[in-house]
């Protein structure tokens, strides 16, 4: 749905976001909002059902390989890999 800022009771923020909530919580109060709206999650859901029926969403969700040179794949952890000097130089330990 197209929920405007003015729209009453407040939406919840599971269903429109914080943002959202906060700006229709201020028009309601009389603080100076622009007018506007927000597109709330039942807005997107006929794209999010269509893109999760389609051939590549399915295909992105089959696990890849990692690249030869990740880190996971030679036993060392991403913590133990030398950092660069001006890391080193600003980060205090």
């Amino acid at each position: 749905m197209i929920r405007p800022f003015s729209e009453t009771p407040v939406p919840p923020s599971a269903r429109s976001g914080g943002k959202a909530r906060s700006r229709v919580e201020a028009t309601a109060a009389g603080f100076n909002v622009p007018a506007g709206f927000v597109l709330d999650v039942d807005f997107f859901q006929p794209w999010l059902d269509e893109v999760h029926a389609s051939s590549a969403w399915k295909a992105g969700l089959r696990p890849q390989p990692l690249p030869p040179a990740f880190p996971a794949r030679s036993g060392r952890h991403v913590c133990d890999l030398p950092l660069a000097r001006s890391v080193l130089q600003t980060v205090r330990f």
